[in-house]
């Protein structure tokens, strides 16, 4: 992604002290056009995975963040100024949901029958997600 020209930043502080914890640059509306039309492609690998190869990969990413859980939650805690053990808790939410996501993907994005509703008793209803979203 391309920043724009003049080159803009913030600096995200450390509530407690005031002390930079990070400076990240402004992007204008063209340069986040471009990055999400460059992301197409890592959409398609995602979705070329299945089921499978998308568990695994959230499952190796699970085990990267539980590692380095300390080093995350001291940035957390720095960036919002949180306690320590609120910043871990929200580090370890984020596991647990990487997690989940990891092992229901194919229940959760596959195709299920759904009610119909009172005024379709008779008929049949099914949910499919588009390719993209659940390609399995």
């Amino acid at each position: 992604m391309t920043a724009t020209t003049d080159n803009r930043t913030f600096d995200s502080l450390d509530p407690a002290t005031g002390e930079v914890v990070g400076t990240h640059p402004i992007h204008d509306a063209a340069a986040v056009r471009a990055a999400v039309a460059a992301s197409a492609p890592a959409a398609e690998w995602w979705a070329g995975l299945g089921f499978a190869g998308r568990k695994e990969r959230l499952l190796d990413y699970k085990a990267v963040v539980t590692r380095d859980i300390r080093r995350l939650a001291a940035t957390v805690r720095a960036e919002t100024g949180k306690p320590e053990g609120d910043a871990l808790l929200e580090i370890v939410l984020a596991i647990t949901h990487i997690d989940w996501a990891a092992r229901h993907a194919r229940r959760v994005l596959g195709p299920r029958r759904v009610s119909s509703g009172m005024l379709g008793l008779n008929l049949a209803a099914t949910l499919e997600y588009p390719r993209w979203a659940r390609s399995g």
